[in-house]
């Protein structure tokens, strides 16, 4: 017995060694494709604090500062670059999937949840570095580790250490977090069933980021006062008003829930199972968004046949809160992991089970098929050699108009242009 568990172990490592390769393989393919203005305001940001600039103060951005933080840190150590700024957030995203497969324990569907992500990722632009990445990977390590870990690793120090060390991540990302994760966060103290070291090690983290504010605000790479006026009284009193994604997140939240996640929503109904997928619409298809609203929906179903009530609930309030801003572009790519992740877990019989040996297993076959086909009609579109043009032809705009940006500055190194928001771009290609 010690022997075939030690064979099911290897295999275990292997495969989840097999996955973070292929991903990393997936993910290099587009480390070079297209171009956002939310992540050249973090390229530009992040290399103006490496070069001693103070965020909020200096220049102003209505985003909270991790993004910033941590590409000023990436660009001091390996120079600024789109490449070494997404190279760190693909290392960012394979740790924290190893540290989940390690700790959790359910590699096969976790590998496979994450190399379909690999497919999947370019459509919400997954590889930029906008705050949206940074989020992701802050929220996913706490929620797959809250409600799929076993009890006895949730319990060990650096489990909890790791919870809350991700936690802050996302939070200093998007604020917006806090309700998803607040949720994650009751769940894991359920499954705790104590008061006193939860307050205990809530109170520690928020020293230890009070802290850790405080000496970067000493350091000059952030404004506190900036910080509020600009991220949070900006947002609260200007940005919401013509910004969908600011606008009632509360409201969208209560409306997920009222009505299954929108899942028959008319948007997400197209039956053309070979349509061509592009960035603006990759959520408009049966085996896209209504695929992964049903996958959310059916594993909570089984969460809450098989008895597991609080995971199944929980599963599903925080699903609809993760989409509670907006429903489909880029803003949902955290809820594309989660809904992938539960799509394997029911195809690998991991989620209890629905009614019937009929339905059950009908269910896992169609979570299969459709993890099979999202990886098939995705893969094509990443395969392509065209899909790096767009990339190439900005890069030689942004060549041309540096050119002319040095002629009118006459080379002197006290003059400084500015296009924005248009030509954030260009002030981080140029410097």
């Amino acid at each position: 017995m010690g022997d075939e568990q030690a064979g099911i172990r290897r295999l275990e490592i292997l495969g989840a060694l097999a996955a973070l390769l292929a991903y990393f393989a997936i993910r290099c393919r587009y480390l070079a494709i297209d171009y956002f203005v939310d992540e050249a305001e973090n390229l530009a940001g992040g290399r103006l604090i490496a070069e001693g600039y103070t965020l909020y103060h200096d220049f102003f951005s209505h985003h909270f500062p991790f993004p910033y933080w941590w590409l000023a840190a990436v660009f001091k150590l390996f120079g600024p670059s789109v490449f070494s700024a997404r190279f760190s957030l693909l290392a960012l995203e394979v740790v924290a999937w190893a540290l989940v497969m390690r700790l959790v324990g359910r590699v096969w569907p976790l590998a496979l949840s994450l190399v379909v992500w690999g497919f999947v990722e370019y459509f919400y632009w997954g590889h930029m570095a906008i705050y949206y990445s940074f989020s992701r990977i802050g929220f996913f390590v706490p929620f797959a580790l809250v409600f799929f870990a076993p009890g006895a690793e949730l319990s060990r120090i650096r489990t909890r250490l790791i919870i809350w060390a991700f936690t802050v991540m996302a939070i200093a990302a998007d604020p917006f977090m806090v309700l998803p994760l607040g949720l994650v966060h009751l769940r894991w103290l359920i499954r705790r069933r104590n008061l006193r070291p939860y307050g205990r090690e809530l109170a520690i983290a928020l020293a230890a980021s009070g802290l850790g504010v405080a000496i970067l605000a000493a350091l000059g790479t952030f404004s506190v006062a900036g910080l509020f006026n600009d991220a949070i009284v900006f947002n609260l009193l200007v940005y919401r008003k013509y910004a969908p994604a600011f606008a009632d997140p509360p409201g969208g939240w209560v409306r997920n829930l009222a009505t299954g996640l929108e899942l028959f929503d008319g948007r997400w109904l197209n039956p053309d199972l070979l349509s061509p997928l592009d960035v603006d619409g990759a959520s408009r298809r049966l085996f896209t968004g209504f695929f992964f609203r049903l996958a959310v929906l059916a594993a909570a179903i089984g969460l809450l046949v098989a008895g597991r009530v609080t995971d199944g609930l929980g599963l599903y309030v925080v699903s609809a809160a993760l989409l509670a801003r907006m429903p489909e572009f880029f803003h949902i790519g955290l809820f594309v992991v989660v809904s992938l992740l539960a799509a394997a877990l029911l195809a690998a019989g991991h989620l209890g089970r629905l009614p019937g040996a009929v339905v059950g297993t009908g269910l896992r076959v169609l979570m299969a098929a459709g993890l099979a086909w999202l990886a098939f009609r995705t893969g094509p579109v990443l395969a392509d050699p065209a899909l790096g043009d767009q990339h190439r032809q900005m890069v030689s705009w942004f060549e041309s108009d540096a050119r002319v940006a040095e002629r009118l500055t006459c080379g002197r190194a006290d003059v400084a242009l500015g296009d924005y928001p248009g030509g954030i771009y260009l002030n981080f290609v140029t410097g």
